[in-house]
């Protein structure tokens, strides 16, 4: 028998038609029998747990700790942040309203002629489509 097959009816994954051959081999091969008790016996185990001093260094090691000066400065970034949104609420506009004027006179001399291209261009895909 091959060594793929002992793997195989150790793990329980044989094929029935080759399960039974397999057996028959088994019982009468000493070398197949240790084989198997020994990929049973590695299936079973498990992977011994680290000491948890060596646990606790490498966490203390790979954590991240806020820096000093970091912890400082957040209470002052937070206050420049606090003044600059203060000051755009109080700022006045600078939208002037002539500006405003000259949009709302553009469109109400334009939107005729805006509207009337708008008509042509989809009338000329329509017909396309």
């Amino acid at each position: 028998m091959n060594c793929e097959q002992v793997l195989l009816y150790a793990s329980g994954e044989i094929p029935a038609e080759e399960k039974q051959a397999f057996e028959a081999h088994l019982r009468a091969c000493p070398a197949c029998q240790a084989e198997v008790a020994l990929w049973k016996r590695v299936e079973t185990m498990t992977p011994p747990a680290a000491p948890a001093r060596a646990v606790e260094k490498l966490f203390a090691q790979t954590t991240r700790r806020p820096h000093g000066f970091l912890r400082g400065w957040k209470a002052v970034l937070a206050g420049v942040a606090a003044c600059g949104l203060i000051g755009l609420c109080v700022m006045p506009r600078s939208t002037p309203v002539n500006t405003q004027r000259e949009v709302m006179t553009y469109l109400s001399e334009h939107m005729d002629t805006e509207y009337q291209n708008f008509g042509k261009d989809l009338a000329l895909f329509e017909q396309e489509f």
